[in-house]
């Protein structure tokens, strides 16, 4: 019970530690019923955690412990996780039988949510084969039964695949406004890792509506949600989401390219589901919207800065944000379109200071976000690579003081 919370919440090692003591116990206690529940769970995690062979051989050992015994709902689950599995890889030939099998064990022996896991699955398969009509009723049917079962956390998380339907489809509106519910729903389940794969999708959604503004807000908050969880497929299908938002600003083809690329080889639904979008976009031979770039003026050592026409922003008094600032300005008139990584990004604001990776990262984050509410919002950009000045913005060394009093 305690591995099924911990996954629920997108501690996928510590779920996976607890699973693998429950199938020890189950073993020393000849309870095979209850080692194969362990075992397809346990399968379940591994999936997340991208190691597929290990999770093909579980879930092979939960339904050779459940066919010969008469618990037709926990086959029902270890098949329709079989065909998650399969589907996850790419492999929807070898996953279709596996979730027909499961919708129909589990339909038979009336357990309607679990049967919602199989025909969510399916609609999966069809999304991804381009049958988006049925796709869209496998998916209505899915959260009809997670929603008569009161399961919020599967409804809020099939809700956010359908708006990726939607998406797919060219609907934006509708996209749009099934991604705000599942949010919503998604926020009061607290299932981050969720959560933060289905504001990526968002990002895109705004990215592609031409809202640059709401996109980059959407996808940084996606990344705060998705580096507390240890899930590769939702951290690739990112960083294919944020090339949309690259795309619009300054459109360099060859380097989101490169990102499908690498990402076609990842084994993650929501990775070739963000790579798809991506297609489509390149396609569509999409240009950047035009937009009038604010100058941005940096006073000595970045202790003022001004965007636009604004009033001055005094940091004066604000060490690590003027260093960070300063960091990026070198950077900018050096170097333009050169990102700064989050650790050379730690080293400029906090010099000498030592933490652990992941408390400097969040630092670094926060930091940049504290930049942008002062002003920065538009012109300070984070890529996967790291963060840096728009390269397009115009900016200016201002050598005298300015008056901030």
């Amino acid at each position: 019970a305690r591995g099924l919370a911990r996954g629920v919440r997108g501690d996928m090692p510590g779920s996976v530690t607890d699973l693998d003591a429950a199938c020890t116990i189950a073993r020393e206690t000849k309870d095979a019923v209850l080692e194969a529940s362990a075992l397809y769970h346990l399968g379940a995690r591994y999936r997340m955690l991208e190691r597929f062979e290990e999770a093909e051989q579980v879930t092979e050992r939960a339904i050779a412990l459940l066919e010969n015994a008469d618990h037709p709902r926990l086959l029902g689950q270890a098949l329709a996780c079989m065909g998650l599995l399969l589907g996850e890889q790419g492999r929807a030939g070898e996953a279709r039988p596996f979730d027909t099998k499961a919708r129909a064990v589990l339909a038979t022996c009336g357990d309607r949510w679990s049967e919602a896991l199989a025909l969510a699955n399916l609609a999966q398969l069809d999304q991804a084969q381009g049958e988006f009509d049925r796709a869209a009723l496998g998916y209505d049917r899915a959260l009809e039964a997670f929603h008569e079962s009161g399961d919020r956390r599967f409804e809020g998380r099939y809700r956010g695949y359908r708006a990726g339907l939607e998406l797919e489809g060219g609907d934006l509106e509708a996209a749009r406004a099934d991604f705000a519910t599942a949010l919503e729903i998604l926020g009061v389940a607290r299932a981050a890792h969720i959560e933060g794969v289905t504001r990526a999708a968002l990002g895109a959604l705004e990215a592609i509506s031409g809202h640059a503004r709401e996109a980059m807000i959407e996808l940084d908050r996606a990344e705060d949600l998705l580096r507390t969880t240890k899930a590769p497929g939702f951290m690739t299908a990112l960083e294919v989401h944020r090339c949309q938002l690259d795309l619009l600003r300054y459109g360099d083809r060859d380097r989101i390219r490169a990102t499908i690329e690498r990402a076609k080889n990842a084994r993650s639904e929501d990775a070739r589901f963000a790579v798809r979008l991506l297609e489509r976009s390149l396609a569509r031979n999409a240009q950047p919207v035009t937009t009038t770039l604010r100058s941005l003026d940096v006073g000595p050592e970045s202790r003022w800065f001004r965007v636009g026409g604004a009033l001055p922003v005094d940091l004066g008094r604000r060490g690590a944000l003027r260093l960070l600032l300063e960091g990026l300005v070198v950077r900018r008139l050096e170097s333009p379109g050169t990102a700064t990584g989050s650790e050379a990004m730690l080293a400029i604001g906090w010099p000498g200071e030592r933490v652990l990776a992941e408390a400097g990262a969040t630092r670094v984050r926060v930091a940049v976000s504290t930049l942008r509410r002062l002003g920065l919002a538009g012109l300070l950009i984070t890529r996967d690579d790291g963060y840096l000045l728009d390269p397009r913005a115009p900016v200016t060394r201002k050598e005298d003081g300015f008056n901030l009093v």
